[in-house]
């Protein structure tokens, strides 16, 4: 029975010496595994973050791009001088586009333009009385597409007159004395 015994030691020995080769064999690929798992899920997160961030950076573009339009819109509807005859299209095509008619445009004489400061930006002006005739509603109109208008006026008075039509109705001739404003850079 001894011989059995030492036979099962032996055999439980070699099983042990197995097992501990193996564990030892196999802890430093189990621990690479580990590893290269957690480097992978690292690896992920920072390329989903990298993903969001340029995400952003096309989203931040296209504000800039869009931004930028709106500046160059504003930059063209802000004069660098005042320019009557580019006023006078600007007035002729509101008229026209509201059935009015642009009778006159009379630039006024103004004290030395010193500006207004606002910011860096040093605003000039000048002042102009302008003549247009046509119906109520298209006075109504006229009034509000020159105030939603790009370019910077401001209206300082208004002063309405009534004719009668040959055909029994009236027209009105608006005096409107405003003030267009440019920029001085």
């Amino acid at each position: 029975m001894e011989e059995k015994n030492k036979e099962v030691i032996t055999i439980i020995a070699a099983v042990i010496i197995i097992i501990l080769v193996a564990y030892l064999g196999l802890s430093p690929a189990v621990l690479s595994l580990k590893e290269s798992n957690y480097t992978v899920a690292t690896q992920g997160q920072d390329l989903k973050r990298a993903q969001e961030n340029l995400d952003n950076l096309k989203n931040l573009q296209i504000t800039i791009e869009t931004k930028t339009n709106e500046v160059k819109a504003l930059t063209s509807s802000f004069p660098s001088e005042v320019n009557s005859q580019d006023l006078i299209t600007t007035l002729e095509a509101i008229a026209n586009r509201n059935g009015m008619q642009l009778t006159s445009v009379a630039p006024l004489e103004t004290a030395a333009s010193e500006g207004e400061e606002s910011g860096k930006l040093e605003l000039g002006q000048g002042d102009f009385d302008i003549v247009v005739r046509g119906s109520f509603q298209g006075l109504q109109k006229f009034m509000t597409d020159l105030e939603s208008n790009r370019r910077p006026t401001n209206v300082t008075a208004l002063t309405i007159a009534k004719e009668n039509s040959s055909d029994g109705g009236s027209i009105l001739n608006t005096t409107i004395s405003l003030t267009a404003y440019y920029s001085q850079i």
